[in-house]
């Protein structure tokens, strides 16, 4: 066997072939796998750092009085935004920490990352610096003047002595707008309407709801809005510029609370009571007209129908015929064109369906409530019915088929905007020339207003009975009786007379052992026996239970009778030496004297009184907290 020899260039290419084959099989494909791994990494740690964004606590602060938005009310941050953002934690997981503080050092906070979202009017200049939600509200700026005042708009208020909130908008513009230099700055508007409302200078200019919330709480009669020609500013949630995952997390919480409903509750409850004029003193009117719209409907078309009848009736004599059909033809002429004209300058929404429940007509009254034109609702089932109405819209119309006329039926109707209104709504059916059911005639009145200002009335009649009786009679319900009563350590029933006696005794015994001092036992037990002795002498049957929360103990007397008519409970809180045995017991203002607090609820369902009494005397502190906020 010889030896292989290898010349020098041989062993060259040799050594070039084996590193171009290292390259490209060993060295490349380990940097490729190097580079994956790396761009894996990144993409990895971008990810998780969305996730632990997504997942942290946020800070939301704002100014501290700038109701009905944001303000402090018993200690505690309350309005629209602060509401809003605490929901909006809820559905996307989140602790929202809400701080209120002045805003002259929100603004800067956020730049700095010390918070982490406020709510603020959109600008150009703040479109700079953060990053906005979708609007969550609308801002309108108008200006506020005395009763009888010459100045309607921002031109008429030239020259005169406009208040404006320090600091605010609202200054910036009148200074750039340069509509008047005679401009009165106050630390808060309340500051500047109050004046405005005791006469001093001409005018206010502030935001719209937060003025009406101004002039409702506090009384302010003499000053009234006028519309100022601004457009209004968007109202939104504003985050640090480039913070992408918290403002996306902000929108997508917004998206959830508009579907389910809750952004729409906060709205309407935050701002629905001053969005809509008042109809307080018009709904009488509009009842009025709406049965007299009603009858005036079923005479035309009872007269046309029978002169449709006695046209086809005398076909024997053709001249006859003719001249009876002119005289027909007119009359029914002229009588639809009353009901035309009766239906356009209606104020009550007037419609007419087909028997399938689509629209056939819709009159001008209909359109300015609900917001659709008539070409936008003809041939469809009614937009205004919201989806959990439909099975009773259905069930009206099949009531109506079988020749029910239905009148002031009250339930809920949607706007085109989306916010629900009550209505009262009345129907009846449409009868062709033969007799038969063609469709519906449906009338509809908003009284949303109306069931508001009645919510009021009950409010100030509850406060006033609170006040007159100096705090110690609560007219409330079985909710707040059981949370303020806190666990039951004994409960008793009253089904005849000497079962009185037994929860007296026993009450006796529960008090001489929580430490009460003998003359105040002596109160609560004789509160007790008349109130038991009431449930035994009118109702016949109830439940005594003794509760403890702390130093407090309460007795709670409850029955399932007719309830205590309202009508007396004025009298019963505000007129000395007055009495009812029928509803409330010889003994009931001698209860009031004695207990430190008494809670009554009562309804159709039956009566529950709690009497409260501390172990300890409480001073006596008069109930100013309990007055109305307004006479």
């Amino acid at each position: 066997m010889g030896y292989l020899h290898l010349r020098p260039e041989h062993v060259e290419r040799l050594l070039t072939f084996l590193g171009r084959a290292l390259k490209l099989y060993l060295i490349y494909p380990f940097c490729i796998f190097v580079l994956v791994c790396l761009a894996w990494a990144v993409a990895f740690h971008r990810h998780d750092a969305d996730d632990k964004a997504d997942k942290t606590n946020i800070v939301y602060s704002n100014d501290v009085y700038f109701p009905p938005y944001v303000f402090i009310e018993d200690g505690k941050p309350t309005g629209f935004a602060v509401e809003l953002i605490r929901n909006l934690g809820m559905v996307t997981g989140r602790h929202v920490d809400v701080r209120l503080e002045p805003w002259a050092d929100v603004l800067p906070e956020l730049r700095t990352g010390k918070i982490d979202v406020t709510s603020a009017n959109i600008s150009r200049q703040r479109l700079k610096e953060f990053d906005f939600s979708v609007p969550i509200a609308e801002v309108h700026y108008i200006l506020f003047v005395r009763k009888g005042s010459r100045i309607h708009t921002m031109g008429d208020a030239k020259g005169k002595v406009i208040a404006a909130h320090r600091g605010d908008i609202t200054y910036d513009f009148l200074q750039k707008s340069h509509v008047t230099s005679r401009i009165m700055t106050f630390p808060e508007n309340e500051d500047g309407l109050r004046l405005l409302n005791d006469g001093h200078f001409d005018a206010a200019f502030a935001p719209r709801l937060q003025g009406l919330y101004f002039i409702r709480k506090f009384g302010l009669h003499n000053i009234e809005a006028t519309d100022a020609g601004l457009a209004p500013m968007e109202y939104a949630f504003a985050v640090r510029k480039g913070n992408s995952a918290l403002l996306r997390n902000i929108n997508e919480g917004l998206g959830v609370l508009k579907e389910n409903g809750i952004y729409r509750e906060l709205y309407d409850k935050w701002f629905g009571v001053y969005e809509a004029e008042s109809l307080y003193y018009r709904l009488r009117y509009y009842f009025y007209a709406a049965g007299l719209v009603l009858i005036l409907l079923i005479v035309i078309f009872l007269w046309s129908w029978s002169l449709r009848r006695q046209v086809r009736a005398r076909t024997m004599a053709l001249t006859e015929e003719v001249q009876h059909r002119q005289t027909a033809e007119e009359a029914l002429r002229d009588a639809n064109q009353k009901l035309r004209a009766l239906i356009e300058s209606s104020p009550i929404a007037i419609m007419t369906l087909d028997l399938e429940g689509r629209i056939a007509m819709w009159n001008p009254a209909a359109e300015r409530i609900f917001g659709w034109t008539d070409q936008e609702v003809l041939g469809r089932v009614p937009p205004s019915v919201p989806k959990s109405r439909l099975e009773e819209f259905y069930t009206g119309l099949q009531r109506t088929l079988q020749g029910e006329v239905l009148l002031d039926f009250e339930t809920e109707r949607v706007t085109r905007h989306g916010s629900l209104i009550d209505v009262s709504i009345s129907t009846a059916a449409l009868y062709d020339a033969s007799g038969r059911i063609y469709g519906y005639l449906s009338l509809a009145a908003d009284i949303t207003e109306q069931k508001r200002a009645d919510a009021h009335k009950k409010e100030f009649y509850q406060k006033t009975i609170l006040a007159a009786t100096d705090g110690k009679l609560v007219i409330t319900d079985l909710d707040e009786i059981e949370r303020i009563s806190g666990p039951a350590i004994a409960t008793l029933e009253i089904r005849k007379r000497e079962d009185i006696g037994d929860i007296r005794a026993k009450a006796q015994k529960i008090l001489r052992d929580a430490g009460m001092d003998e003359n105040r036992i002596s109160d609560f037990v004789l509160c007790i026996g008349e109130a038991t002795t009431n449930v035994y002498k009118h109702v016949g049957i109830g439940t005594a239970s003794m509760h403890r929360l702390g130093g407090r103990l309460t007795a709670v007397i409850s029955d399932h009778g007719p309830g205590i008519n309202a009508i007396n409970l004025p009298e019963v809180a505000l007129k000395k030496s007055y009495t009812t045995a029928v509803s409330l017991g010889m003994g009931y203002k001698a209860m009031i004297s004695v207990a430190d607090k008494i809670y009554l609820s009562t309804g159709p369902t039956g009566t529950v009184v709690a009497i409260e009494m501390n172990l300890q005397k409480p001073e006596a502190t008069p109930a100013i907290d309990g007055l109305p906020d307004t006479w």
